[in-house]
């Protein structure tokens, strides 16, 4: 479900989606919204939901021995009125992407640390292995990967060459799970399979803008121009060398202050340089 949504906003904003009228079965086309427009209206309900709830940071700064180390998200009601909100307690991140006239919109997202990793920081051409949750605002969870495997790792910015066989994942995710730090000390694994990680990993909130995630485009049971939220939990990252020539593919990228990824191609073969195992002279 994180995995990277293709279409860039540019392309949604100049592709038409198809309909159904009431009356008969034609189908009718119908321009996706404004992108300036949904991401006004986006912040403003992140902001309100932030506004409105909190999380169980008391657990987090005295964990008992059998604590989950799981985010509990919680209304700001009743005996919990003065609990701490979220709003008080993220930090925003301001990203930029273009709309259908070449424009830069910006978007905020909201990245919240639970607890920073004793680690090594992420970038946004690692490899992470990364436990997470993803969820709507009205709490509705659509998707998540709990149960720590092997199939955790993950590849953020993947193989645009060939998304089959690495699609990455959306803007809003990378951008987050580069804030974070994830544990320095080693998992165990065990016969099935499965992993037992110590509680040293970084854990965060991110709430994401449809803009940075699936915009026009519905995915399972994300709607149509819906921001999303996940909480993370960054078990460990690995600098990776997409085409193993040596170089980490963060340094054969440009990663640009306001989040885009510039993939480079120094030698102009079409191949961008952290999939081209060709240096250039």
């Amino acid at each position: 479900m994180i995995k990277r949504f293709f279409l860039s906003v540019v392309s949604a904003s100049i592709l038409l989606s198809v309909s159904c009228k009431k009356d008969d079965d034609t189908p009718t086309l119908k321009p996706p919204r404004d992108v300036t427009e949904v991401a006004t209206e986006n912040d403003a309900s992140i902001v309100k939901y932030l506004k409105s709830h909190f999380y169980n940071y008391e657990a987090f700064q005295n964990p008992s021995s059998d604590f989950d180390y799981n985010v509990i998200i919680d209304t700001l009601a009743g005996t919990n009125a003065n609990k701490t909100a979220l709003f008080n307690q993220v930090t925003t991140l301001t990203l930029h992407v273009t709309d259908a006239q070449g424009k830069k919109v910006a978007h905020k997202m909201y990245y919240l640390p639970v607890q920073e990793g004793n680690g090594q920081k992420a970038t946004v051409a690692d490899s992470v292995f990364v436990a997470y949750k993803g969820f709507l605002l009205n709490g509705t969870v659509f998707d998540q990967n709990q149960n720590l495997s092997r199939n955790n790792w993950m590849d953020l910015i993947g193989n645009i060459l060939n998304p089959r066989l690495s699609g990455g994942s959306i803007m809003g995710f990378r951008e987050g799970v580069a804030q974070m730090k994830a544990s320095a000390d080693a998992p165990t694994v065990n016969d099935d399979g499965t992993f037992n990680v110590p509680n040293t990993y970084g854990i965060g909130l991110i709430f994401v803008p449809s803009g940075l995630a699936y915009f026009s485009q519905p995915s399972g049971r994300i709607p149509a121009y819906a921001p999303i939220a996940f909480e993370i939990k960054l078990i460990k990252t690995k600098q990776a060398d997409h085409d193993k020539d040596g170089i980490p593919s963060i340094k054969e990228i440009e990663h640009e202050s306001f989040g885009g990824i510039k993939f480079t191609d120094c030698d102009q073969n079409q191949i961008p340089d952290y999939l081209d195992p060709k240096k250039c002279k």
